[in-house]
């Protein structure tokens, strides 16, 4: 399978950066979420942290987004 991505620039310059920094956005939620440096990883956590991982996760299960393996 082909799959390919048309834009016309300079007009959907917006459109095409976002679709071409997909990864980068994936890899930034993932780090987040699961990285042991993560703010929301260390000991004592607030409630705040988890409820910003626990909305990421929900998010991401609603609009069908995987982390890319």
């Amino acid at each position: 399978m082909i799959a390919k991505l048309e834009f016309n620039l300079p007009e959907d310059r917006e459109e095409f950066k976002a679709a071409s920094d997909g990864i980068a956005w994936a890899l930034l939620v993932w780090e987040l979420l699961y990285d042991r440096s993560s703010p929301l990883r260390e000991e004592g956590a607030t409630e705040v942290a988890e409820a910003i991982s626990d909305f990421i996760s929900d998010y991401m299960s609603d609009n069908g987004l995987v982390f890319p393996s």
